[in-house]
């Protein structure tokens, strides 16, 4: 990459830098709305997406009333974390929702498919592994639209993350490979082990990337496929959008498990008690629980990869409503890159 993309790149990241607002300066929301109303962008537009993902679509009024209160962060935070656990919003939440990571699944796949077609050396996929793989969800499905067997399928992830609070791991991994590595582990495969390996929005938590990248060269076969889906951050109110995303997981999204095991059971009881002992625990979280946290463009992720030997090979975004007609690109623009290594 030359010296004058390297500028460009720069400076539109630098775009509302003087505006930006950290988590702990406790004013995100009321920044976004600022900045929306002063400047005409769809800055909390976005933003409403971004949270009614979560929602029942008859609270849109209710969400967009309190991100739009003129108060801190907590509060809002704490609100939307009582309407999100509210009976109206669970009502919403267990009648049945497309899955989009389904739809992201058939398209990778298909993309794979035709450049396989064409690779002389690899016409099939023995070994796949999915780094920060969570509960294991994603790679049972990448997996099984390949048509890999269990035993061919690979996870391995950290033993905890905050973000996800209780994965109900051994309810979905039991089935297939699944190895924990604590943070700086060398990954526990030998080399040339794997002919495709994911990572779905992991990347943006690497904090030693020579090493993981390393380790992924290691053990993927030369020839063999990268696929990594993360965020674009073009700006510093994608980088604060991305934040309030992941500190939703902690704040808001977090610590409801019970409730979904009692509404299931069509017995519904929200105990008065445990909801205020569970809204103090979860309000006394804070960003440094996300760890380490670094958001980038796609340009200068895709130059990090390259420095590996990683050559990009097919690059897209990931749509919120209609994926032909293309027509609205997520939130926190979300894409995915497919890489071939070229050891």
């Amino acid at each position: 990459m030359n010296e004058k993309m390297n500028e460009k790149m720069n400076e539109k990241m630098n775009d509302y830098k003087e505006e930006y607002k950290s988590p702990y300066s406790n004013l995100q929301f009321s920044t976004i709305c600022k900045l929306s109303k002063k400047n005409n962008i769809d800055t909390l537009s976005r933003l409403m997406t971004l949270i009614m993902k979560r929602f029942n679509n008859e609270l849109h009024d209710n969400v967009y009333s309190i991100l739009t209160k003129n108060t801190t962060d907590d509060i809002i935070y704490k609100e939307l974390y009582i309407l999100y656990n509210s009976y109206n919003n669970k009502i919403h939440k267990y009648t049945k929702r497309p899955n989009k990571n389904c739809d992201i699944v058939k398209i990778l796949v298909c993309y794979l498919r035709y450049f396989m077609k064409f690779d002389l050396v690899k016409k099939s996929v023995l070994n796949y592994l999915d780094v920060g793989a969570g509960n294991g969800k994603f790679c049972k499905m990448f997996g099984k639209e390949l048509k890999i067997e269990n035993k061919n399928i690979y996870g391995i992830d950290l033993p905890s993350f905050s973000e996800q609070g209780d994965w109900n791991r051994h309810e979905i991994t039991n089935d297939i490979e699944f190895k924990t590595i604590n943070k700086n582990d060398k990954y526990p495969f030998e080399d040339n082990k794997f002919d495709i390996i994911t990572m779905k929005m992991v990347f943006h938590h690497i904090e030693n990337i020579e090493l993981s990248l390393s380790e992924i060269s290691r053990v993927l076969c030369n020839d063999g496929y990268l696929i990594i889906i993360e965020h674009d951050v073009q700006n510093y109110l994608d980088y604060i959008l991305c934040e309030i995303e992941h500190f939703f997981y902690i704040k808001v999204f977090n610590k409801n498990y019970t409730y979904r095991k009692i509404y299931k059971k069509h017995n519904y009881v929200q105990n008065i008690k445990e909801t205020k002992e569970n809204i103090q625990e979860t309000m006394k979280k804070d960003i440094s629980e996300l760890g380490y946290v670094k958001f980038r463009n796609l340009e200068e992720t895709n130059q990090i990869f390259s420095q590996f030997g990683f050559n990009e090979l097919q690059t897209d975004f990931l749509y919120e409503n209609n994926i032909i007609e293309r027509n609205n690109i997520s939130p926190t623009r979300n894409y995915w890159t497919i890489y071939q290594l070229n050891k």
